[in-house]
């Protein structure tokens, strides 16, 4: 192929820990290609993005960041809904999302996004009388007790998967989750626990009108579909060195290098985090997380001997 100007625009859509800040710096060093990232597009999830944004209960670690990717996801959802129209021939849109193994993307979203999750965590050691002299006990003692209501609750609403109807909490489980989990951060933890396991239903499939069962298998962790106005492929985290270079070789986009980023964790508080994230009631969760479709879809369900 040719290089000429602007051939590709790729969009990186994806619910966050996925190596996809690599993935578009990548691709955007290549000429002739445009490349962002999203967590939130279409219509539907921006008006929700302006629920949350003036939600004064909301967190102003959480509340700052999402503020800053508003207007980026408002002009992202612009040029998907150009592309959908017809109206950036012969440009070519590439929708990029990936899967990673849920337990693992929940340990290091606690641990990148710790200063967001510790007055989470101030709130129920207050709410339970639980006594912390630090953040290091906060960690400790805390996340297994939280682990532990959250594996009641998903037993009381049948299962993970019972959550969800077409990506959305459905009105009876929110009940139970309202009932059992009494602090609206504590709630807030427990839904952003379960966002891969709605993700691609709610967001991805949604704004995307398709259906991962329409995706093919390019190769060991790459899926591929074809829409006729883009092209959708979801690429495995853990095997994203072979699947994004992938990518890439398919759209004929010579001299691609894929250099991954090291994303800076909280390292002060690992040790704890990795105890807490050990303890039975998280190791419990985990078992709950491969029993869900997520997880068989995308190859992080129960093996033989589990």
């Amino acid at each position: 192929m040719a290089d000429d100007a602007n051939r590709f625009h790729i969009i990186v859509y994806q619910f966050g820990k996925v190596a996809s800040t690599a993935v578009v710096s990548s691709f955007a060093r290549l000429p002739g290609v445009t490349a962002v990232q999203s967590h939130f597009l279409g219509e539907h999830h921006l008006k929700r993005m302006v629920d949350n944004l003036t939600n004064p209960k909301i967190g102003s670690y959480f509340q700052n960041h999402a503020t800053g990717q508003f207007i980026e996801n408002v002009a992202t959802t612009r040029e998907l809904n150009a592309f959908r129209q017809g109206l950036r021939a012969p440009e070519k849109l590439v929708v990029i999302s990936a899967a990673r193994d849920p337990f693992d993307w929940n340990r290091s979203r606690f641990s990148q996004d710790l200063e967001g999750f510790l007055p989470i965590l101030r709130e129920y050691a207050d709410e339970h009388g639980i006594g912390a002299a630090g953040n290091e006990e906060l960690i400790r003692k805390v996340l297994p007790r939280m682990f532990a209501d959250f594996n009641r609750t998903i037993l009381e609403v049948d299962g993970i998967d019972s959550i969800f109807k077409d990506g959305e909490i459905r009105a009876d489980a929110k009940k139970i989750i309202t009932a059992n989990l009494k602090g609206a951060g504590t709630r807030r933890f427990f839904l952003g626990i379960l966002t891969p396991f709605g993700w691609f239903d709610g967001h991805f499939c949604r704004t995307m009108d398709v259906k991962l069962g329409q995706f093919r298998s390019e190769q060991p962790g790459l899926l591929w579909h074809e829409l006729g106005w883009a092209d959708a492929c979801i690429y495995s985290y853990e095997q994203a060195r072979e699947a994004v270079p992938a990518i890439a070789r398919k759209l004929g986009l010579a001299n691609f290098r894929f250099e991954t980023e090291n994303v800076s964790s909280d390292k002060r508080h690992w040790d704890d985090i990795r105890e807490a994230f050990d303890s039975p009631p998280a190791q419990r969760l985990a078992k709950r997380f491969k029993r869900t479709r997520y997880a068989q879809r995308f190859g992080y369900g129960v093996t033989a001997g589990e």
